[in-house]
This record gives C-alpha cells, structure tokens and sequence, in this order.
C-alpha cells in the first residue's frame, strides 16, 4: 500500500494539538506531531492508522492526542484480536489514569479516527469530529460520524441542515477525556471490505473545515499520485484560511 502524510500547524494556530499514527505487523508504531509543508511518502502495509486532535479550549491537547495514538497501539499491538471499541476505551481509562498521576493533565481530551486493516476487512472508527473517507470509483463518501451537536440538533428536527449550522454548534458531544466521568463517550465504528482502487483519507477537521467534500473529490479525481494529493489537499485547505492545525493521511 502507498501511504503519504501531511501535520502542520496552520495559520493562526499557536500549537500543534494533531498527531498521527502509523503502525504496521512487526514493526514499532510510529507517533508523529510535526510542522510539515510536504507530503511524506512511504510504502507501508498497514495494521492501523489515525489521527487525533487535541480538543480547542482544553490545556495540554498535544499531550492528550500523542497518548491517545500510543495507547490505542500498544492496546492493539499487544492483543490484535480485542474489539475495535473496547481497545478505544481502555485507551480512554489509560489517559485518565495519566491524568490522575499527574493532575494538571486532568480534563485534557481529543478526537480519534483511523482505520484498523484486516485480512478480509477493515474497521473504521472515531470519537469526536476527525473524520475517515473512501473514494471509491470516482466517488467521495464519509465513513465517519461527526459527534457535534450540529449533527444531533439536525437528526433530531431542531435545525434543518446541519452544514448550515456546523459554525455555530460545532461543540463535541463526544471526544476522548482524560476524566473519570467519561466512560460513556460515544464510538463510531463501520466495517468495510475494501476493494481494488479504493483510496481512503483519515484527517482531522482542520482539513474538513477548510476544504469541502465536493472539493476533496475533485482533487481525488485529479491527483493520482498520494503525496502530490495531501500536499495540494494541505496547500488548499491553508488557502481557504487555515484556521487550525491540519492533518491527514491518504493511503491508495
């Protein structure tokens, strides 16, 4: 599998809160939270891959995304039969324990979302408004399921499109917290079968803000190349204002 990335920390951002996981059968995962311009190529064959931002308005969110990377890894790299979801929690109960040893960490939280390869399929998941794509066949489809209010105001009637209010009620209802009182965080998991040609994109929502669905797929349709696509998506998404850190990761 081609695989290429991309972490920067923006415009107006004064710390970089993202970071992204990369880990593959046999090999040590690899955490990465950097300043990036261009796309970073390599041929990987994956066993899971995620990004995770460190929650807006919350203190030490770098902290909180680099832990919640290493330990869903070490969770899953030490028994690769455990459930998607109860490996995510533990994660969770690991971060509040850190917390709890060190207490200025309490309250610190962030998003989660990545896929977890199978030999016959492949587990999408995510806590919070990170997101997973599939480009498939010349089309662009979230996987993923923002956990914002926006998107629970518009399933239950209050608002009629949730886009349209997605600026004003962006706030989480869900996300991964370093606390004691967090054990009921929701998880989103979908289970695919992945086929020849399908590309997938795993980003956090300084990207998905930024850049519109339409807009992704254009540019799946136009760049072949998985690098030259993260590095023109980063250049777009820094264009239309770059308002946050921006991370992602294309894999073909």
């Amino acid at each position: 599998m081609n695989l290429s990335y991309l972490t920067n920390i923006g415009k107006t951002s004064k710390n970089q809160e993202d970071s992204l996981l990369l880990a593959e059968c046999g090999k040590e995962p690899r955490i990465i939270q950097a300043n990036l311009t261009k796309a970073v190529t390599l041929p990987i064959f994956p066993t899971l891959l995620a990004v995770s931002d460190g929650i807006a308005g919350l203190k030490y969110g770098e902290v909180a995304s680099t832990l919640t990377l290493s330990f869903l890894a070490q969770i899953i790299q030490k028994d690769s039969a455990i459930p998607t979801a109860k490996a995510i929690r533990i994660a969770q109960e690991r971060l509040s324990m850190y917390a709890f040893k060190k207490p200025k960490y309490s309250g610190m939280g962030a998003t989660l979302a990545g896929v977890r390869f199978f030999e016959d399929e492949a587990h999408v998941f995510n806590v919070g408004d990170s997101r997973v794509y599939l480009f498939r066949q010349g089309k662009l489809s979230q996987l993923s399921i923002d956990h914002t209010l926006a998107r629970k105001m518009a399933m239950e009637g209050e608002i009629a499109d949730e886009k349209e209010a997605a600026n004003a009620y962006k706030l989480l209802n869900s996300a991964i917290i370093a606390s004691d009182d967090e054990g009921d965080f929701q998880i989103s998991i979908t289970k695919i079968e992945l086929n020849g040609g399908d590309k997938l994109l795993i980003c956090t929502d300084g990207l998905s803000d930024m850049v519109d669905d339409a807009t992704i797929q254009k540019y799946f349709l136009k760049y072949d190349d998985s690098g030259e696509l993260v590095t023109k998506l980063y250049q777009k998404a820094m264009r239309n204002g770059g308002l946050d850190n921006i991370s992602l990761i294309v894999c073909f």
